[in-house]
């Protein structure tokens, strides 16, 4: 993946919890590079309260230059909160 900045990568890095952006890294990296048919991840994200919510997040490479590197990425990324924090005793 030639001209990334590891620090700007992912794209939403500041928004990912600390604890989960090599996780992120590490599947967005297979799916770029053709390993994997298409980036599924669980992580957790800053809501627009500076709370951590957990989301599943969803994309595929739709088109490539022609050295084959991928240029654009399209997916959807759904709030899983509910079903994925912890429940109360």
């Amino acid at each position: 993946m030639p001209n990334i900045d590891p620090s700007d990568f992912p794209p939403n890095r500041p928004h990912i919890h600390p604890q989960d952006v090599e996780k992120v890294v590490e599947k967005l990296k297979l799916h770029l590079n053709g390993e994997v048919n298409e980036f599924e991840c669980v992580y957790r994200i800053k809501g627009s309260n500076d709370k951590w919510r957990w989301i599943l997040d969803k994309g595929k490479v739709v088109s490539s230059n022609a050295a084959g590197y991928p240029i654009r990425m399209t997916g959807a990324f759904k709030d899983i909160h509910q079903i994925k924090k912890p429940k109360a005793i």
